[in-house]
């Protein structure tokens, strides 16, 4: 049960990271990219409501609603990969974001490094963010997004 608490404080730092900072990085990553800015719709799993920001602030609020709905295997199990992932993902932000005020100052002149980099810390952030969510959505027991 010590293991679990220790855990706590990590999952719902990720879980606030992924809900409000990261689908802001998504967005802007998508809208540069010139990839469809429209999510897909997922079906809701059978009477379960998806953990979206204003569910998720209820249930911070509450301690004991949100233990019942972390799996305590799964927040012990992943919590050190899940915090791994969020410091991950935010070097890759920092790196594309350094890359991208380069490629602003070069223009059309910007180095081929300079792109390669984008594009590799662009890919990196998607695959990391698509990880990080799959493994909170172990610990929760339950879609994450919106609706």
């Amino acid at each position: 049960m010590d293991v679990l608490m220790a855990c706590v404080p990590v999952i719902i730092s990720a879980t606030k990271f992924l809900l409000t900072e990261l689908p802001k990085w998504l967005d802007r990553l998508r809208q540069r990219s010139g990839a469809s800015a429209e999510k897909p719709q997922i079906p809701r799993q059978s009477g379960k409501l998806a953990l979206n920001v204003a569910r998720f602030a209820q249930l911070e609020a509450n301690p004991q609603a949100l233990a019942d709905l972390i799996n305590a295997q799964e927040a012990e199990a992943n919590a050190y990969v899940i915090e791994g992932l969020v410091q991950q993902i935010k070097i890759h932000h920092k790196n594309l974001t350094d890359n991208e005020s380069v490629e602003a100052e070069y223009g059309a002149l910007t180095p081929q490094h300079v792109k390669r980099a984008i594009e590799r810390e662009t890919t990196a952030i998607m695959e990391k963010s698509a990880r990080l969510k799959v493994l909170l959505e172990q610990v929760y027991q339950g879609r994450i997004g919106d609706a």
